[in-house]
């Protein structure tokens, strides 16, 4: 069960979206038929069939993973449980649900001292809905905070992450576009098609903003590639939204 777990969220992350399903429902089955805890399998399930804006399905597995938790007393696949929650209000722009569902999470987090950014999916939504809704202060703490773990234990996708996330609270244009440049070439290094879609797509945003429309063009076009192809609908829309204007 752990491995294909792994598996599906390794896949996740390269954007094999397909693989990543079948591998989570094969955790699911596995674990049905040894009696053990299909909680986690759930929560993953339910963050692939969110990215993808299947709602009906990606509630359902929401709803027993939370119910398998409840009855096992996971907090760990709680805090998953809510991480896919926010994921695919994020997938909409919903960045005040994105912040009122992760912020008692984050708080959480931080009392029992879970210190490995690279295991928690919903950093980068968090930190993101801060900016989006201006609390920008409030972002850059929570950034330097992460930062500092990040030294303890670098990761390449941590290090997008967090570029990401510095060049949409930067102060200069020029210092964003840059970090996001970097943040999109940090996912591209490791494969995370994904991500690096996602910085793609602030560093078009970013782009537009300085009327750089060639530019932001290309920006936008691979990112709405990239989401195309994993059938990230919600995502997709996002950027057709920002190539409109």
């Amino acid at each position: 069960v752990s491995v294909w777990c792994c598996l599906a969220e390794l896949e996740f992350r390269r954007g094999r979206w397909d693989s990543a399903r079948q591998s989570s429902l094969a955790a699911i089955e596995a674990a049905v038929e040894m009696g053990d805890d299909a909680g986690y399998a759930h929560a993953l399930a339910a963050r692939i069939e969110a990215g993808r804006a299947h709602s009906a399905s990606c509630e359902e597995h929401i709803r027993t993973a939370w119910a398998l938790s409840l009855k096992r007393g996971d907090r760990s696949t709680q805090w998953r449980v809510v991480g896919a929650e926010a994921f695919a209000a994020a997938s909409l722009a919903d960045w005040t649900r994105v912040r009122g569902l992760l912020e008692p999470l984050i708080e959480r987090g931080d009392g029992v001292g879970v210190r490995l950014a690279s295991v928690r999916l919903w950093d980068g939504d968090y930190l993101e809905s801060l900016v989006r809704l201006d609390e920008r202060e409030a972002a850059r703490r929570r950034l330097h905070l992460l930062e500092d773990e990040h030294a303890v234990v670098p990761t390449r996708w941590t290090s997008g992450l967090i570029g990401r996330i510095a060049a949409l609270a930067a102060p200069d244009p020029a210092t964003a576009i840059g970090l996001a440049t970097e943040s999109v070439a940090t996912f591209d290094s490791i494969g995370a098609v994904f991500d690096a879609a996602r910085s793609r797509l602030v560093l078009g945003e970013l782009l537009h903003a300085t009327r750089q429309a060639d530019a932001a063009v290309v920006a936008l076009r691979s990112a709405s590639l990239t989401f195309g192809s994993l059938g990230a609908t919600a995502w997709l829309d996002r950027v057709e939204l920002v190539g409109s204007t």
